[in-house]
């Protein structure tokens, strides 16, 4: 007897969504879609270079120097040093000064976590980094710099590789082009892109 009304349920909910997908094709599922939110952005949509340009503090080329992971409080916490190699946006300083990042995920005594919506660096990779400092200077790593979003981090060809390589949908001679137009004739990028340069 159960199972006979289980099952009248079961078919009265299936004629019930059939009748409603019926219905909302019938009138173009206007009135479905009144009932949903709107969407804010549409997802994994990529900011512009200009976006990302404005929202951060120092904008470089550098290399990873080293990382290093650790536990900070229940995460694990990322810090990479790395060595600035062409700087288009932040206060002036000398070409190899040295900078720390840090971000959400790594890796300590075979732990791993992993950030999904956070941009990673690894040791001797170069990139073109769109970093803020950190919005609470009383966080677990208050003088550390931040990545701006998933997209602030342009990974650069090694040697040998083509500037015409798509990051997102530019080519990074593309994004290399806008960079120093944002930053003025003053910034003017030196050719080393994609050579590897030891500390």
């Amino acid at each position: 007897m159960m199972c006979d009304t289980w099952g009248k349920g079961v078919f009265a909910a299936m004629a019930f969504l059939l009748l409603l997908m019926a219905t909302g094709a019938q009138f173009g599922c206007e009135w479905i879609q009144q009932l949903l939110p709107e969407p804010a952005t549409a997802p994994g949509t990529a900011p512009t270079i200009r976006e990302l340009y404005e929202v951060s503090d120092l904008v470089v080329e550098a290399k990873v120097v080293r990382t290093r992971s650790r536990w900070i409080g229940k995460k694990i916490y990322t810090i990479a040093k790395i060595r600035i190699l062409h700087r288009w946006k932040g206060d002036e300083g000398e070409t190899g000064d040295r900078e720390k990042v840090a971000f959400l995920g790594g890796t300590v005594d075979k732990i791993n976590l992993h950030v999904s919506h956070e941009a990673k660096l690894s040791k001797k990779e170069v990139a073109i980094l769109f970093l803020v400092q950190p919005a609470d200077t009383n966080g677990p790593l208050p003088h550390a710099l931040r990545i701006c979003s998933e997209w602030g981090k342009v990974n650069l060809p090694r040697n040998g590789e083509p500037l015409s390589r798509l990051n997102n949908s530019l080519r990074v001679d593309q994004i290399i082009e806008q960079l120093q137009e944002l930053s003025g004739p003053d910034s003017v990028r030196p050719p080393r892109i994609g050579r590897i340069i030891e500390p």
